[in-house]
């Protein structure tokens, strides 16, 4: 059966503009991570496993964002602000690793909607003037 995982949906944004195409991962303290790819407009719902497709552990998660191809072979062009963020390479420097980014969340045993805007976790050094 697996381990007890709970529904959380959300969007990704900073300073309100969606984080869109991105790939958000959810780690727990202890157990797998659950992962996806926003939409257009920043929505994500992690999957847990091909089993149990939508959730993640309760619990407290480091959540970082990286940037992959959505097919193979395509280049990441990060400078596509159509297609990505304006600020991506400032997103990527600051929640782009798995064990490092200061973005922690708590996830309830219920689940919930979890709406992120990365500017609340940048260092008070990066905010802009």
């Amino acid at each position: 059966r697996g381990p007890e995982v709970v529904k959380v949906t959300g969007r990704i944004t900073m300073n309100g503009q969606p984080g869109s195409k991105v790939v958000v991962k959810f780690t727990p303290e202890s157990g797998r991570p659950s992962a996806c790819r926003t939409d257009d407009n920043g929505n994500y719902a992690p999957e847990f496993s091909s089993d149990i497709p939508h959730g993640v552990v309760p619990g407290t998660h480091r959540v970082s964002i990286q940037v992959t191809p959505e097919r193979i072979g395509e280049p990441v062009d990060l400078n596509d602000t159509a297609k990505y963020h304006p600020e991506m390479p400032l997103i990527l420097q600051h929640f782009g690793s798995w064990n490092a980014s200061p973005l922690i969340v708590e996830v309830a045993p219920g689940g919930k909607q979890l709406d992120i805007e990365l500017q609340k976790f940048l260092p008070d050094e990066t905010e802009a003037p």
